[in-house]
């Protein structure tokens, strides 16, 4: 659980000049779950409220008082000052509107309600008449008062800005940085941090290395292949060179990744994560349940790490990042051995974990699926992040 200290607003002026950039903690409900959530205020008061960070959506919302089958016991306020709803008739501010919607995520959840306004703030940074959705009804189970959506206006359903946009004009810089600790980093904060309006210089090394956005909707942008390197020394070593490698090249709308930090792990076109895998030593396909997307096993201390090219920029995926932390079989003996040079029954006595790359059926060209590849937290771990608006955002 974390500790949470009552903070001083300030309201921003119309002769105000621009605020520095400004950080402020993420937490995460469960290491095995794609939930990072921080806290904003909402309304006049303001009410604290605990939302999923998400950037592959946009919209705001959060569930109110009059929500007929939101089960706010199963809503965690992790024992602090948050709320686990948003009460409408305590804001002076809050404006309704007679437009419901509906949303629906990947994941079978969805929520439905009104489109309203009100004042959002997160840290110092105050929006007025911010377009969100007031919640009356979920499907589905979910662990935060909220969602707050940190992509493009393309993919709001409210049809209103999402907040940083509105914000924008009060950040030093049209950015955001987003850091995600790594089983190798949990000092910074207990899931990591969000800079709004620029980005922590202390976690980067040197200039970041920006890439080309591929349209203002999700933040996409292109993957051209993913490359499979063994180093000759232990996994944990990031200084080992590497003795082998191998390449995946993507083309047309296969090479296409989204930045989502609303999803635990990486998911590209099954063809791809196959052959990707067949190129790690040790690497079982899992087909106890005779299914597809079943996933892959590999060795908990595989020395294989990933990099991820996009055009001319490298992101590596160590070994750490590559398998999930909790191993699952010995020597699974039901599973076939996948490598460069072979495909025999798997006898070697060692433990097995789940790899973080993930094969998706419907993620491909034929299907029509766009986009092929989604990265989440096991990737964006790997690498701090910067979302900037501008004349070529990326």
């Amino acid at each position: 659980m974390r500790s949470k200290s009552p903070r001083r607003r300030r309201v921003l002026k119309p002769n105000m000049e621009k605020r520095l950039s400004e950080t402020v903690p993420m937490s995460k409900l469960h290491e095995d779950q794609a939930v990072l959530y921080t806290t904003i205020f909402v309304g006049n008061p303001p009410q604290p409220l605990d939302v999923q960070l998400d950037t592959a959506s946009s919209d705001l919302w959060t569930p109110i008082s009059g929500c007929t089958n939101c089960n706010t016991t199963l809503i965690q306020t992790q024992s602090d000052h948050t709320s686990s709803l948003f009460n409408i008739s305590s804001s002076t501010t809050f404006i309704p509107t007679s437009r419901g919607v509906k949303i629906a995520y990947g994941d079978g959840t969805g929520v439905g309600g009104v489109v309203s306004k009100d004042t959002v703030s997160v840290g110092d940074f105050v929006v007025h008449n911010q377009t969100l959705i007031a919640v009356e009804s979920v499907q589905g189970q979910f662990d935060t008062a909220g969602v707050f959506g940190l992509g493009w206006p393309t993919l709001s359903t409210s049809r209103g800005n999402p907040w940083w946009i509105n914000a924008i004009d009060q950040f030093d810089e049209p950015e955001f940085g987003l850091y995600l600790t790594s089983p190798t980093n949990v000092t910074i904060a207990p899931a990591g941090q969000l800079t709004l309006g620029g980005r922590n210089e202390s976690l980067l090394d040197g200039e970041p290395q920006f890439v080309r956005l591929l349209e203002q909707s999700f933040w996409a942008v292109p993957l051209t292949q993913v490359t499979v390197t063994t180093n000759s020394s232990s996994a944990t070593n990031t200084a080992s060179t590497s003795s082998s490698s191998a390449t995946v090249s993507l083309a047309g709308d296969d090479a296409v990744a989204i930045l989502d930090c609303g999803s635990e792990l990486i998911y590209g076109p099954t063809v791809y994560v196959d052959a990707v895998y067949a190129s790690i030593e040790g690497a079982v396909k899992n087909e106890a349940d005779g299914d597809d997307d079943d996933g892959w096993l590999l060795p908990c201390d595989t020395r294989a790490s990933l990099v991820f090219s996009f055009g001319t920029v490298d992101v590596v995926l160590p070994s750490s990042l590559l398998v999930q932390p909790s191993p699952i079989a010995q020597s699974p003996a039901t599973s076939t051995s996948r490598t460069s040079t072979s495909a025999t029954p798997s006898t070697t006595a060692r433990r097995y974990c789940s790899g973080t790359l993930v094969g998706d059926n419907d993620a491909s060209t034929t299907n029509g699926a766009s986009p092929a590849w989604i990265l989440g937290h096991a990737f964006l771990k790997a690498t701090y992040t910067v979302f900037r608006k501008g004349t070529s955002p990326s």
